[in-house]
């Protein structure tokens, strides 16, 4: 089927390419990078996730503060969420906007903020470590260390919740045949990349491969849909609408 007519402008397109390439491709390397270091601990915390990373030691608080950075890429990078509005806008606003805006909601306030608090969570143990107390103090410790990875978790419902909301958005919107992408696009939304990454980690790839693409689900499940949206729109048509034509001089105007 014939994808709806769709332009934007010679400067709209070009935000459109460089930011979903660029953004896709730094987001998947070093957002991914994060996501395999934190895999790292799940595979080696026979007494849960938590509570590895909790008695983390200090040689490997680096590591965890380098996870920790990718919360910087996720502002800029919900500014391309804003290519999908644009592939999207000609189904009406009630397909268009609300997709868009949750995915950007996600990634600029909410997936920063769940590699944000790692570090912080081992601060506590570390301090004990680094002064030595009695038991009386572990227990106060270890009751703060409860309140924070509770507050934590609480902290981050929203962005399941928003996230699992804009990833089945997508499907109408594009099923709808209004968008600017063909209908099989539907496959590269975030919800099917997640399945399928789930079914790969789950039962069909060896240990270590699965863990890798387990660990960073969170990754591919935005930056697929990104690059190849961004392959897509490419080459979207340009409309000289809204664009300024060039003022000609009085000279310029006599040689014509």
């Amino acid at each position: 089927m014939k994808m709806c007519t769709y332009s934007v402008t010679q400067q709209e397109r070009f935000f459109m390419r460089w930011m979903g390439l660029i953004g896709g491709l730094v987001f998947l390397l070093w957002n991914g990078a994060a996501d395999i270091i934190l895999g790292a601990y799940i595979k080696g915390s026979p007494d849960g996730f938590l509570a590895t990373v909790r008695q983390v030691p200090p040689f490997e608080q680096s590591a965890l503060i380098f996870a920790q950075t990718s919360f910087y890429i996720y502002p800029v990078l919900s500014l391309s969420m804003w290519q999908f509005y644009k592939a999207m806008e000609h189904a009406g606003p009630w397909l268009s906007v609300p997709p868009a805006a949750l995915c950007w909601y996600c990634l600029s306030i909410g997936g920063g903020g769940l590699h944000l608090p790692w570090p912080i969570i081992s601060a506590l143990s570390q301090a004990e470590r680094q002064i030595g107390r009695n038991t009386t103090d572990k227990e106060f410790l270890e009751a703060a260390q409860s309140v924070i990875e509770h507050h934590m978790a609480v902290g981050v419902i929203p962005v399941f919740v928003f996230g699992a909301a804009a990833c089945l958005w997508f499907i109408p919107a594009i099923l709808s045949g209004k968008t600017y992408y063909p209908k099989w696009f539907v496959l590269c939304t975030p919800l099917p990349c997640a399945i399928i990454g789930n079914i790969s980690a789950n039962v069909l790839l060896p240990e270590w491969p699965a863990l890798v693409v387990g660990v960073t689900g969170g990754t591919w499940q935005f930056a697929i849909p990104l690059l190849v949206s961004t392959a897509l729109v490419w080459n979207m048509p340009v409309s000289p609408v809204g664009a300024k034509k060039r003022q000609l001089t009085p000279t310029q105007k006599n040689q014509k």
